[in-house]
């Protein structure tokens, strides 16, 4: 008899070592899904720090926008004191004009008495400045008159001169207007910016809630409180279900889900059996399924309220389940398109 021979454990051990040693190792790594709840909390975190930098760069807008009324009402306070200016200058002019006129007859009598030395040289002026330097010579011989002359000359060019310092200060203040506006623009830009992703964390939120509330509430239960099989998008073989079904006894009420006009009611023996289509607002319709044509309650074209008794649970056409197969087979389009009822049915 052949002996057996039992196998060495030392080889053994060297192969398994030799297959650890050479053999990659493979980390799985299984990743928590995050909950609708958590997703809404963090989505809520997320608008509540956007809607503080919509408020915060508003805040800054208001300031800013303060300060440009400031600005501007400093600037129409000095037009409004230009024009003032501009009235004084006029009014001295025309005193003034006057006063040279007066001067002028008294120089004229002092010619015509004969006293010409110092008139002809006046009279040969060449410009009002010429004038007012030659004048000064003979300011002696008209000393009242020619101080009244003075004093309107000198308000004029006081008033010019301050006209002038009013005209600097308006030119300074339109840059720093240009500077404001030009960083209201940047902030009203940041503002638009900050809303329209404000909107679309909205948008997200709105979307969860719907997720986590189990529907939005936009459509009302379309029979009574119980059962329901979430079934929509459920593998059906040839197709997957448009709907979800709501199994009730036999002639239990159903409901309009929302306000509209009945645009269907059709009899699909190998499908829907007697059904009807409601077409609502914001492109949404309903339909609800497995009816007997005895117990359909509304017409094509006849406008229904949310809530209005339309039909009773019936189990016609393609129908099987629970309560014997009745039940009511219920679908959403949202633009020509099927929904998932659960988004819009609370």
């Amino acid at each position: 008899m052949k002996k057996y021979r039992r196998p060495d454990i030392h080889i053994h051990i060297l192969f398994i070592s030799t297959l650890l040693l050479f053999t990659p190792l493979t980390t799985f790594v299984v990743h928590a899904e995050t909950s609708p709840g958590d997703k809404l909390k963090d989505v809520k975190e997320e608008e509540k720090n956007k809607k503080n930098e919509v408020e915060e760069v508003k805040a800054q807008m208001d300031a800013k926008r303060t300060e440009i009324n400031e600005i501007e009402q400093k600037i129409d306070k000095l037009d409004t004191q230009l024009v003032e200016k501009q009235k004084e200058i006029d009014k001295k002019g025309e005193l003034a004009d006057q006063q040279k006129e007066k001067v002028g007859e008294v120089l004229k009598r002092m010619y015509l008495s004969g006293d010409t030395t110092y008139t002809s040289m006046l009279i040969r002026a060449k410009s009002f400045a010429d004038f007012i330097d030659r004048y000064q010579f003979v300011r002696i011989m008209v000393k009242q008159d020619t101080r009244v002359l003075d004093d309107y000359l000198n308000t004029i060019r006081q008033l010019e001169q301050d006209q002038a310092k009013i005209k600097q200060l308006k030119a300074k203040q339109q840059p720093l207007l240009d500077a404001v506006e030009k960083e209201v623009a940047t902030l009203n830009k940041q503002y638009n910016e900050h809303k329209d992703e404000l909107q679309k964390i909205e948008k997200k939120k709105n979307i969860l809630l719907v997720q986590y509330n189990g529907g939005s509430g936009e459509l009302a239960f379309p029979s009574t409180r119980g059962l329901v099989y979430w079934n929509y998008g459920q593998n059906r073989g040839s197709h997957s279900h448009a709907g979800i079904d709501i199994p009730r006894p036999s002639g239990t009420p159903i409901y309009a889900a929302e306000s509209g006009t009945v645009v269907l009611v059709k009899s699909d023996p190998g499908g829907y059996g007697m059904y009807i289509d409601i077409q609502h607002g914001n492109g949404l319709k309903t339909r609800y399924g497995h009816m007997y044509r005895s117990q359909i309650r509304v017409s094509v074209g006849q406008k229904v309220s949310r809530g209005t008794v339309i039909a009773g649970v019936g189990n016609n056409g393609r129908s099987y389940g629970a309560n014997g197969g009745y039940h009511l087979h219920f679908e959403v389009y949202k633009n020509g398109r099927v929904q998932n009822p659960k988004n819009y049915v609370n």
